[in-house]
């Protein structure tokens, strides 16, 4: 997941909200076209809140838009564990777009599926967890697939930093013990079935 600043979003939103009350008490009439006197008292806050509640709602359902809008190629991928062969479905992520919408406004993750991040060159892989409703195991692999990290349980809707700790090109986004679950470590390697 890319940096998303929720606050701000919010603060944004409530701005919105008091300049189109401003505006609706500058011309002096009500939502329903009546003419009526606002005051700045407790009619004015309310004229503000419902303000606020339509463009943050309004704006939340362009963000679900655009999360659905986002297309991914399906891919069945194998974790190769010591004698053990480990089989997921997952969703590649290989585009900038792809790589900033993740499994953002994901509710539920079945087991064996997942996300797979990949990134033009081998480096430093910083992720995150806002929007993320979900919590996740995070399994950083390099070039060849060779997993270097694994973050497990993340946090959801965490803005914590979360690094690949060595340089690595891939990410596999699993649901929240599954690495301990199948004994999926360190040095295993994710292999692109044909």
């Amino acid at each position: 997941m890319t940096t998303y600043d929720l606050t701000d979003f919010i603060k944004r939103q409530f701005e919105k909200a008091v300049r189109l009350t401003i505006a609706v008490d500058a011309k002096n009439f009500d939502m329903r076209g009546r003419k009526e006197n606002l005051h700045c008292g407790s009619g004015m806050m309310t004229m503000s809140l419902y303000a606020f509640l339509i463009v943050f709602f309004w704006h939340v359902a362009d963000l679900n838009v655009a999360y659905a809008q986002v297309r991914f190629e399906r891919a069945a991928l194998t974790v190769e564990s010591g004698d053990a062969r480990h089989k997921f479905i997952v969703e590649v992520a290989q585009t900038p777009g792809q790589r900033r919408q993740g499994l953002m406004g994901r509710e539920r993750l079945p087991l064996n599926t997942g996300m797979l991040f990949i990134f033009e060159q081998t480096e430093m892989i910083h992720m995150w967890m806002a929007n993320t409703p979900s919590s996740l195991d995070m399994l950083f692999a390099d070039t060849e697939g060779r997993i270097v990290h694994i973050e497990r349980g993340t946090e959801p809707f965490s803005t914590r930093i979360i690094s690949s700790k060595l340089p690595a090109r891939l990410v596999l986004e699993v649901r929240a013990g599954t690495a301990d679950r199948l004994g999926i470590t360190s040095g295993d390697r994710l292999v692109m079935d044909p």
